[in-house]
């Protein structure tokens, strides 16, 4: 049998086309353990995230410690280009007065490294997640983003993800959610 090596991306080459064909093929993506990459917390990678998130460092270690696991997208060795971690929830509280109902999928940090930009990398880790959510039969997918980042709000729009308001845990972060699979009553 003969097997042909395809090379789906290249710092030229757009991948928009070929994950559109080829649904449930994630290239450079993949799942760890978040201990797995712990050492990559100090790179400028993550230094964004440190901007906005004080404790991010603190809060990676302890869920690193939990087990959490996440989606990375990478192009060399240790040298992470994208990240989406994730939880599965069972009805969340998301604003002061609602919850999400059912099995519900948490992107808890989705960040694209700027050099990346453009080049459909976010919206392969979606795209994970979204295969992911429909895989496990999660009813909603939902993530939060400071009501300040308009470029991803509406990148995540794009995707069908809804505005429900202010997160209970933050009042500077909206949450944004989809709804993958509604129970029948």
């Amino acid at each position: 049998m003969h097997l042909t090596t395809i090379k789906p991306f290249t710092t030229d080459v757009n991948i928009l086309p070929l994950t559109s064909r080829i649904p449930h093929i994630f290239p450079y993506v993949k799942e760890v353990f978040l201990n797995e990459i712990i050492s990559c917390l100090d790179t400028d990678f993550f230094k964004p995230i440190r901007q906005d998130y004080i404790d991010f460092d603190k809060w990676f270690k302890t869920k690193s410690e939990e087990g959490r696991k996440a989606w990375i997208y990478e192009l060399g060795y240790n040298q992470i280009n994208a990240i989406c971690i994730y939880k599965e929830e069972h009805s969340p509280k998301v604003t002061a007065h609602e919850h999400l109902f059912g099995k519900t999928l948490k992107l808890c940090t989705f960040k694209i490294d700027e050099k990346m930009g453009k080049k459909g990398v976010g919206e392969l880790l979606l795209k994970k997640a979204l295969a992911y959510a429909t895989e496990n039969k999660m009813e909603n997918i939902y993530v939060t983003v400071r009501s300040n980042r308009n470029e991803v709000i509406s990148f995540f729009e794009k995707f069908g993800f809804k505005n429900q308001g202010i997160y209970h845990n933050d009042p500077g972060d909206l949450v944004l959610v989809k709804s993958i699979f509604q129970k029948k009553i």
